[in-house]
């Protein structure tokens, strides 16, 4: 998915951001995600709504350790 490069998107910065870390997103035709520092003219993380929702649901999941599971 290509981010729609001059468009008007109305971008919101994440209530977990800190002063220096701050992440912002826009919905469009998908989500995009980037880094409000190098908003201008920095990367762009393009998801497909669906993705995005599996993300967000994957971080609110109980974490498990990484790695082959012994037993």
């Amino acid at each position: 998915m290509e981010h729609p490069v001059g468009s008007d998107l109305h971008w919101r910065k994440s209530r977990a951001s800190q002063a220096s870390n701050c992440v912002e997103a826009a919905r469009s035709t998908g989500v995009f995600v980037r880094d409000s520092k190098i908003a201008v003219d920095g990367p762009v993380l393009a998801f497909r709504t669906g993705s995005w929702a599996d993300f967000l649901d994957a971080q609110s999941a109980p974490s498990t350790p990484a790695g082959p599971s012994v037993g």
